[in-house]
């Protein structure tokens, strides 16, 4: 069995992790094998990922793109790993669309101007 717990909080993956890896067989005749443990750490919300968010927001709305931010992620990104490091991180700049890793995943390429500006004036302005 492979096991996928998202979690918002270090600290909750990390307690889920001591919980899992403590589990024990209850019938005798049954082996319980339990290897792993965290693979991706949460993007937690911090300071400096609320700044930059906010500097990229107003970026965007200068060319009328109104970028929201999400406080909950699916937790699989390559952004987790570098916010897990301290470094202000911003994810989900790609192009808009629907239907993420489905059959019917698509991007709306009416998105691709807009958030090319941003990354632009991001690569700019940012000090």
């Amino acid at each position: 069995m492979e096991l996928d717990h998202r979690y918002i909080r270090k600290a909750d993956g990390e307690e889920m992790e001591k919980h899992i890896l403590a589990l024990k067989a209850h019938n005798p005749d049954v082996t319980l094998e339990i290897t792993g443990g965290i693979s991706r750490p949460p993007m937690e919300l911090t300071d400096g990922i609320m700044d930059l968010f906010n500097k990229a927001r107003a970026f965007s709305l200068e060319h009328g793109l109104d970028l929201q931010h999400t406080s909950i992620t699916g937790g699989c990104s390559d952004g987790n790993l570098t916010a897990a490091e301290g470094v202000p991180t911003l994810d989900g700049l790609g192009a808009d669309g629907h239907g993420a890793h489905q059959l019917d995943e698509h991007i709306y390429i009416s998105s691709l101007e807009p958030r090319a500006r941003t990354w632009m004036k991001l690569l700019k302005r940012l000090d």
